[in-house]
């Protein structure tokens, strides 16, 4: 039998600034824990724009198209709404 351990709220450490990542650590943070992203890739705030001069050594396939899968895209509609609102103002489009 596995029980559930409730320790109240933690400190969290994310290995890593994708999607994933970045995404883990906003619902972590939204339940009430501290979560801190660790990413070895330095980047700079600015523009979106900007963002084919990054050069990301740990992402392979940083400057191919991306999407979320229908699954993906239904779990950040039910959990994070908000945000699924904020990239479709920001220029994502829905492809069906």
């Amino acid at each position: 039998m596995v029980r559930a351990y409730n320790a109240g709220p933690m400190k969290i450490a994310v290995l890593g600034g994708s999607i994933a990542g970045l995404l883990a650590a906003l619902v972590l943070s939204r339940e009430g824990h501290d979560a801190v992203v660790v990413e070895r890739d330095s980047l700079s705030a600015g523009p979106a724009a900007g963002s084919f001069a990054w050069t990301r050594k740990g992402v392979g396939h940083f400057h191919q198209p991306h999407a979320f899968l229908p699954r993906g895209r239904g779990l950040l509609r039910s959990m994070l709404p908000d945000v699924y609102d904020l990239l479709l103002e920001n220029g994502a489009y829905e492809a069906f």
